[in-house]
């Protein structure tokens, strides 16, 4: 595995000191004065791995009363990424469900940026990691 070039957070992936905390309307952003080639974009979001009811199980039906997804973790997201010459590459993601996500790209981008749109109840956007590589 590569090491990542570009990462926001300091590489622990829990407890409140080492999470970016968004609120609605803002981003986490990269911005390189030339442009840079991405290749994978890895995201490691807020599971609540402290919470006092049982861990996420392997599986459950859609419509399972006792287990749920974590309120934290974040459901909706955009990744945009732009060129100088203002060409953009979009990644839009409507129900995600894992704590871990790596988007493989092949972007030549001065910008990249993080975009919550919901999560799967908190008010909060919690990210623990966004590296570029």
């Amino acid at each position: 595995m590569r090491r990542p070039r570009y990462r926001i957070r300091n590489g622990k992936d829990r407890g409140d000191e080492n999470c970016l905390k968004l609120n609605s309307g803002e981003v986490a952003q990269y911005r390189f004065e030339e442009d840079e080639h991405i290749s994978q974009i890895r995201l490691v979001f807020d599971s609540n791995l402290n919470r006092a009811y049982q861990n996420m199980p392997c599986n459950y039906p859609l419509e399972e009363k006792i287990f749920k997804l974590p309120d934290t973790l974040i459901k909706e997201y955009i990744i945009e990424g732009c060129d100088k010459n203002g060409n953009l590459q979009r990644i839009s993601v409507k129900d995600n469900h894992r704590r871990f996500v790596l988007h493989e790209v092949d972007w030549c981008v001065s910008t990249v940026r993080f975009i919550p749109i919901s999560t799967h109840g908190s008010g909060e956007f919690r990210i623990f990691d966004f590296e570029l590589i």
